[in-house]
């Protein structure tokens, strides 16, 4: 098969930033890739936040959008609020970008979220149209379906510069192409129905196609553990592909410039991205 003409440059400055500051998460959605691995629990300590989001402040070019998870819940996190208002105040021009289960979300927590001005996108998950599959794939009790749905409207009334989500993974394996439908349906008024489709197919079974074309993430995304690994994907959930260890192996802009970064992206826009196994089994580009 032809390999991909697609090619990526790299930003001097990622676009992106994850940060991982919760590394689980108390939804089991049956294809999350975070169930894939086995990883001790953690929290990144707020002074380890405020350490790396000052490095970041001192960047001639802030990123663009700034997320305070990478696969975890973020409202697990005891100081999530704190989170976010360093984040506001250090870096005033970078978007902040929520997603969510919205399992732990309330209404008091509503009230404190939407006091963030920088805050630009709320992205919930869901996955299901249906109380039974929603309880099925997502392990959460199906009465969060008109919880979430009253606080999408909520925000959209409080704050209309929030773009809210609805975010359905589809996957034939779990859901059919009815319910997909009236997910659509039953969120478009009061939110941005996201339907995506799964990366793979669970279970170390092979894709659902082969995919050739080069990794967006690793050109533009970087995540950093809350033990300082350092990532860009959106599929290795436990950040095993080794890109650099932060801050031993040097500043944030270091490590995205570096070596282990440049030879793995050389290896997707090169049409080598099949001969890494990870990246291999993923259907994301």
């Amino acid at each position: 098969m032809k390999s991909s003409d697609t090619k990526y440059q790299v930003p001097t400055f990622p676009r992106q930033i994850r940060l991982d500051s919760v590394n689980w998460c108390n939804a089991k959605c049956r294809w999350c890739h975070i169930l894939q691995v086995d990883r001790p629990k953690a929290k990144m300590p707020l002074t380890k936040v405020e350490e790396i989001v000052s490095e970041i402040a001192q960047w001639p070019q802030p990123p663009q959008e700034f997320c305070g998870v990478n696969y975890g819940e973020f409202f697990i996190h005891d100081q999530w609020l704190d989170i976010l208002k360093l984040v506001e105040t250090k870096l005033p021009r970078t978007r902040i970008v929520l997603p969510t289960n919205g399992a732990l979300l309330d209404w008091e927590k509503l009230r404190k979220l939407l006091t963030i001005k920088t805050l630009k996108l709320v992205n919930m998950s869901i996955n299901a149209a249906f109380d039974e599959s929603y309880e099925h794939i997502m392990g959460l009790p199906a009465s969060n379906i008109q919880r979430l749905r009253n606080i999408a409207a909520r925000i959209r009334q409080d704050r209309p510069d929030i773009a809210v989500w609805a975010s359905m993974v589809h996957s034939s394996l779990w859901m059919t192409d009815c319910e997909r439908d009236k997910f659509i349906e039953f969120w478009r008024d009061v939110a941005i129905p996201q339907i995506n489709s799964a990366t793979f197919c669970g279970n170390g079974e092979k894709p659902w196609r082969v995919v050739k074309e080069p990794c967006r993430s690793l050109f533009s995304d970087m995540v950093i553990g809350a033990d300082g690994k350092i990532g860009s994907c959106c599929y290795d959930a436990g950040l095993t592909h080794d890109l650099g260890q932060y801050p031993q192996d040097g500043t944030l802009l270091e490590i995205w410039n570096g070596l282990k970064f440049k030879a793995l992206r050389e290896a997707h826009n090169g049409g080598k991205r099949g001969d890494i196994p990870i990246c291999s089994a993923c259907t994301f580009a």
